[in-house]
């Protein structure tokens, strides 16, 4: 990737919005929140800070990467890398303490940007699951850190990984674990790790799969290296694609379902498609550029997505 992010080094409470003295903050147990569409539903937000910012609660120390953060059951989940070593960090969501961490061997893999895990933890019950940028896939004990299972996904399915490392976030699907990972997916038995379905074993798009329905079935959206792909959730088989090539084959920001239409948008100057998934297959109702997302995904709200178009803020309607 051409453009430098900022790396993750520090955890900050009081810029996470939690409501750490009240305790009755909702939970984030994942990657853009408890409905997938980074939406928070809590009410009495403050928009008059101080000139100087929210007040600092605490901080921690995590290394270098691009994890965002899961905030579930009064406990904060996150990873960092550092000297070559992954972490998964547990702290108190109140007070920034470590509760437990897990680490293994990583390198740092800095190619154009600092380099660090790129996939955010997802809580699910009693347990975590990891994603690193190599494909070491991790199931937790969300008390103690504690592994239930592992997963090499390179040494154990031959999955490659793409140029800048596995970045999607694990979805958990009912009994299921999927992943980005392969050509268009893998799916694993949450409680055992055993394999449900590959799909194969090419390098994979950047974006955490998405759940959505269509004509009555279940079925996962995977924005892969060059398109977007449904299949069947519970077999993993292709129900249709939609090529989308992207400079670098970087399709990263997560699709947005609403109703019987999918959004998606890439950066480096290829924009957005709006889809109509309202049959069998998909049609394609407008493709623009008037949205493009290489890395952070926009926001779908009140009719409107609201999301960074290359280095500019963006608003644009749906429909």
């Amino acid at each position: 990737m051409k453009s430098r992010r900022v790396s993750q080094s520090w955890v900050i409470a009081a810029v996470l919005g939690l409501n750490v003295c009240g305790a009755e903050a909702a939970d984030w147990p994942n990657w853009r929140g408890p409905n997938h569409d980074g939406v928070s539903l809590e009410t009495g937000w403050s928009t008059d800070w101080p000139a100087d910012g929210p007040e600092v609660l605490w901080e921690a120390a995590i290394g270098t990467g691009f994890s965002s953060i899961a905030v579930a059951n009064g406990r904060v989940y996150t990873m960092g890398n550092i000297n070559n070593t992954d972490i998964v960090w547990c702290l108190d969501a109140a007070t920034g303490d470590e509760i437990w961490k897990h680490r293994y061997a990583a390198p740092l893999d800095d190619k154009n940007y600092e380099g660090g895990p790129n996939a955010t933890p997802t809580v699910d019950g009693d347990r975590v699951y990891t994603l690193s940028k190599r494909g070491m896939v991790f199931c937790l004990d969300a008390g103690t850190g504690a592994v239930v299972w592992s997963k090499d996904l390179h040494k154990d399915f031959g999955i490659k990984w793409p140029d800048w490392g596995l970045s999607g976030s694990a979805l958990v699907l009912e009994d299921m674990v999927v992943f980005n990972a392969g050509t268009s997916g893998i799916a694993f038995d949450k409680a055992t790790g055993a394999l449900v379905w590959q799909s194969g074993k090419k390098p994979s798009g950047y974006a955490t799969p998405m759940a959505f329905r269509q004509a009555g079935r279940k079925r996962l959206a995977i924005f892969a290296s060059k398109s977007l792909v449904a299949v069947d959730a519970k077999t993993g088989e292709e129900a249709w694609s939609y090529p989308w090539k992207t400079s670098w084959n970087v399709n990263a920001a997560t699709p947005i379902v609403s109703g019987e239409t999918m959004f998606i948008s890439s950066g480096y100057g290829k924009g957005c498609a709006l889809l109509g998934i309202d049959g069998e297959g998909v049609r394609e109702i407008h493709v623009n550029r008037s949205m493009r997302n290489q890395c952070n995904n926009s926001v779908l709200w009140r009719g409107y997505v609201y999301g960074n178009d290359g280095q500019v803020g963006s608003k644009g309607r749906l429909t």
